[in-house]
C-alpha cells in the first residue's frame, strides 16, 4: 500500500509549478532560492517568497506570516540536489507517506492491526492525500506532527511527544491550534504540567518568531497582525458552505465519510478522535477566509477519517468481509478517478477559461528573464488571478493584469487582452505557440533582448 502511495505522489514528480495546486510550491521554492543567493545570515530563514528582484532584499520583500521551517527544509533539499521541483516535492511526499505510518502505528494501538491496515488503507485513498499529498505546504508536514505527539504520548512517551510540538511550532501556525485542543483536553483531565509546559513552549516560539522576523522588518508585527485579522473576518455564511460543502465531497470521498460516522459507534470513547477532530474543525470553521480560498484547508480531516472509518470497516470484516472489501475497492477507485480529475487542472496566466499549453509559464518566465534586467519590474496585460508561477521562473517582480502600461518601466503584452502602451519598442515572441510583444520603453533603451523564441 504504501508503495502504490509512493507511485501516486511521486507521479509528475518534476513537473514546473504550472498546476492550479502550485502557488504554494513556487512560493516556497522562491524563499530557498533567496536564502541560496543572500544567504541566512542575511534572510534569518524569514520566508522571502513573494519577492523575485535583485540583492539585497528590501525589508518589504520579507513575509512575515508563516514559520520558517518548510522554506529552510526545501533551501535545504536545493542546496544538496539543485534547485529542483522534484525536489521541493520530496518533503511533503515523505511527510504524506510518514502521516499514513504514524495513523497506522495509532490506530493499532486503538484497535488492532486489521483495523489499523483498512484505516490507513482509506486514508491514503482519499483525493485530499493522493493529489495534494504533494504539495508544497505547511499541512502536509504538520499532520505528521499532530500524529506523532498523540502517539508518544499514548505511548508514554512525553518529552519525544514534547519535542515534535516543539518542531511543528517552526512549521506551521495550526500546530498551535493543535496545541491549545491539547492543552483543553489536559486541563479537563487536571494535567496542569503538560499543559503549561505546552502553552510556555508555545509563547516562547511565537517571541522567538517575532523577534526574529522584526530584525528584518521593522513593521513585521503590524504586517503580521493584519494577515491574522484577514484569516478570520467573517465571509458569507452560504457562500462558506458552498465551498466547504464543494471542497469536501470532491477531495474526499463520500464512502469514506459515510465509514467514519459509523466508526464513531466503536470509538466515541477515544479521546484521539476527538482531539484530531476538533483540531480540524477549528482550521476550518476558526479561521473562515484561509478554508473559504484554500480548498485543502480541511487536510487534517485525513486523520479521524482514517482512524474511525478503518474501526468501521474491521468490525464490517468480523460480520461480512466480502463487503468489507467491496467497501475499500469503491473508496479507493473513487479516490484514484477523482484524484485524476483534480490533476487536470492547471494553472492560467492568459484567460482563465481558456486552454493553453501547459509549457507556458516556464518558457514565458525563462523568456522574460533573459530579456530585461533583473533591476526591471515588468509589466503584463495579462494573468487575471494573479499567481507566482511565472514570476518564479522569470525571477523578475511582475505587474500583472494592467490595462494602462506606465511610461517607465517594460512590458510584456498579450494581443487578447487590452492594454494602453506608450510609444516604445516592440519585439514580437513566439513563447509555447503564444505570441507576445516585449515593449520598451523609448528612454530605456533596447535591454538586454536576445530575440529567442
Amino acid at each position: 500500500m504504501l508503495a502504490a502511495l509512493a507511485v501516486a505522489l511521486c507521479r509528475d514528480l518534476a513537473r514546473p509549478w504550472v498546476a492550479d495546486h502550485d502557488f504554494n510550491g513556487a512560493v516556497w521554492s522562491q524563499c530557498a532560492h533567496n536564502n541560496l543567493r543572500a544567504g541566512l545570515r542575511a534572510t534569518l530563514g524569514v520566508p522571502t517568497g513573494f519577492y523575485f528582484g535583485p540583492l539585497p532584499i528590501p525589508a518589504a520583500g520579507y513575509y512575515t506570516h508563516h514559520p520558517p521551517l518548510l522554506p529552510l527544509a526545501v533551501t535545504g533539499m536545493f542546496a544538496v540536489f539543485g534547485e529542483h521541483e522534484w525536489a521541493a516535492r520530496l518533503i511533503p511526499i515523505a511527510a504524506s507517506l510518514a502521516s499514513v505510518v504514524l495513523l497506522w502505528l495509532l490506530l493499532r494501538d486503538l484497535a488492532g492491526a486489521r483495523a489499523a491496515t483498512l484505516g490507513a488503507a482509506v486514508m491514503a485513498a482519499q483525493p485530499m492525500l493522493l493529489y495534494l499529498g504533494q504539495m508544497v505546504n505547511h499541512e502536509m508536514l504538520v499532520l505528521p506532527v499532530m500524529l506523532a505527539t498523540l502517539l508518544f504520548f499514548r505511548r508514554r512517551q512525553p518529552v519525544a511527544a514534547i519535542a515534535v510540538l516543539t518542531l511543528g511550532f517552526w512549521i506551521g501556525w495550526h500546530v498551535h491550534i493543535f496545541a491549545l485542543v491539547l492543552m483543553g483536553w489536559w486541563l479537563g483531565r487536571r494535567e496542569w504540567r503538560w499543559a503549561a509546559i505546552t502553552f510556555g513552549l508555545a509563547v516562547v516560539s511565537l517571541l522567538a518568531f517575532a523577534v526574529i522576523t522584526r530584525w528584518v522588518r521593522p513593521d513585521a508585527w503590524t504586517d503580521a497582525s493584519a494577515a491574522a485579522a484577514r484569516r478570520v473576518l467573517d465571509v458569507d455564511l452560504r457562500q462558506w458552505c458552498a465551498a466547504q460543502g464543494v471542497f469536501f465531497s470532491t477531495r474526499f470521498v463520500p464512502v469514506a465519510w459515510l465509514l467514519a460516522l459509523a466508526g464513531l459507534v466503536w470509538m466515541r470513547r477515544q479521546p484521539v478522535v476527538w482531539v484530531l477532530t476538533a483540531a480540524a474543525t477549528l482550521v476550518v470553521a476558526g479561521l473562515p477566509n484561509f478554508s473559504y480560498i484554500h480548498d485543502y484547508a480541511g487536510y487534517y480531516f485525513l486523520a479521524p477519517i482514517g482512524l474511525l472509518a478503518g474501526v468501521a470497516l474491521d468490525q464490517l470484516w468480523k460480520r461480512r468481509a466480502l463487503l468489507a472489501v467491496a467497501a475499500l475497492v469503491v473508496v479507493a477507485g473513487w479516490g484514484v478517478a477523482r484524484a485524476e480529475w483534480l490533476r487536470q487542472m492547471p494553472f492560467h496566466i492568459l484567460a482563465w477559461d481558456a486552454p493553453e499549453p501547459r509549457d507556458l509559464i516556464p518558457h514565458l518566465g525563462r523568456e522574460i528573464q533573459r530579456s530585461f534586467p533583473e533591476t526591471t519590474r515588468v509589466q503584463l496585460n495579462f494573468m487575471p488571478v494573479y499567481g507566482p508561477q511565472l514570476a518564479y521562473y522569470a525571477q523578475r517582480q511582475l505587474d500583472n493584469n494592467l490595462t494602462v502600461f506606465a511610461p517607465d518601466r517594460p512590458g510584456v503584452i498579450w494581443p487578447g487582452a487590452p492594454a494602453a502602451v506608450p510609444a516604445g519598442e516592440h519585439r514580437e515572441v513566439i513563447v509555447s505557440g503564444q505570441r507576445f510583444s516585449f515593449w520598451t520603453p523609448q528612454s530605456a533603451g533596447t535591454g538586454r533582448g536576445t530575440g529567442r523564441q
